[in-house]
């Protein structure tokens, strides 16, 4: 990401890791570049491309122009300055840079060091190993959550949250029964003032 000729706004470039997550008009997605990943939030009525997952599909290189950052319930986001009715043309807010889709490799880490430090990860893309859930029913259609656990080599047991997205494909499948690896999207949920809890994990 670089500032452009707004000190209050940014340019930002990267690759999408999660499928479109639209609700009551909010068109939300993450991308990734080399250093970080974050949220993008845009507007249904004006993000057409909202409709085009055949294109508009993980691993392809969007450019954000002039993104605003903002924080809700402790998660970071970068919003397109037409979320708030700027009269710019939305093609020049946000774009489809590259078409070929190269996808992003997750960062591998543990929960203990997600816990320690999940500002350093929030947005991005990464994979923890070894999880357990027991016995849960994912509903279909539905928004969702449940818990997952792991135990270090340390014998310390670890528990998150993941959260299920109805425009995934996730929910109405079978939960695994047995130990797992997942690869999700780091995100956070906090009522705090100053949010240092909440960290929870997006399933694509």
């Amino acid at each position: 990401a670089y500032t452009n000729e707004n000190a209050y706004s940014f340019d930002i470039k990267g690759r999408v890791t999660s499928p479109f997550l639209s609700k009551s008009g909010d068109t939300i997605i993450y991308i990734h570049d080399d250093t970080a990943g974050i949220r993008f939030r845009g507007t249904g009525t004006y993000f057409e491309l909202e409709t085009n997952h055949a294109v508009f599909k993980p691993g392809v290189e969007v450019t954000i122009w002039s993104g605003v950052i903002e924080q809700e319930n402790g998660m970071r986001s970068v919003r397109s300055k037409i979320y708030d009715g700027d009269p710019l043309n939305e093609y020049n807010d946000i774009f489809i840079s590259d078409t070929n889709p190269v996808p992003v490799v997750p960062r591998l880490i543990t929960l203990e060091e997600y816990f320690a430090d999940g500002e350093a990860v929030e947005g991005a893309l990464i994979k923890i190993t070894n999880l357990t859930c027991g016995a849960v029913a994912w509903p279909y259609g539905e928004d969702f959550g449940f818990f997952v656990t792991n135990i270090s080599p340390a014998g310390v047991t670890n528990v998150i949250q993941v959260r299920l997205d109805a425009d995934t494909d996730v929910p109405g499948q079978l939960a695994p029964t047995n130990a797992f690896d997942l690869i999700g999207i780091a995100s956070q949920y906090s009522t705090l003032p100053i949010p240092s809890n909440g960290y929870q994990i997006l399933a694509r």
